[in-house]
């Protein structure tokens, strides 16, 4: 029976031997081409994948420099805004005082805020500074 086995498995050898190491042979060549082709694929994705990240990477550190230079924008923004509320307060307190009665306050308010203007904000004293 091992006789009859082995005379079959080699028949079918040499009847169908050739083309399945044909078979193997070509599967074989189109995995290892598939593998190569990916390879090349992988690595240019990979690249693009490099530069654009490096790309976004710029774009960041640009957005936080002009982030940085708003608040500073913003922070000068909020001293002029101040300054303009305190002498809008001053005024309107000196002005009460004059409806009063007491212009005095306002004359000298008005003088210090004129002599600041004509010295191109040099003499300001205790005004603040738009």
């Amino acid at each position: 029976m091992l006789a009859n086995k082995m005379f079959l498995v080699t028949e079918l050898f040499h009847v169908y031997g050739p083309s399945l190491i044909a078979t193997a042979i070509g599967s074989a060549t189109v995995i290892w081409q598939t593998n190569k082709g990916n390879d090349g694929v992988k690595a240019e994705i990979e690249g693009n994948l490099s530069r654009v990240e490096k790309n976004l990477e710029s774009k960041i550190e640009d957005l936080r420099a002009e982030v940085q230079d708003l608040g500073a924008e913003v922070q000068d923004l909020g001293a002029e805004v101040q300054a303009c509320q305190s002498m809008i307060l001053q005024t309107a307190h000196h002005t009460m005082k004059a409806l009063d009665g007491n212009k005095k306050p306002m004359r000298e308010w008005l003088h210090k805020l004129e002599r600041c203007k004509q010295s191109g904000g040099e003499d300001c004293g205790s005004i603040p500074k738009a």
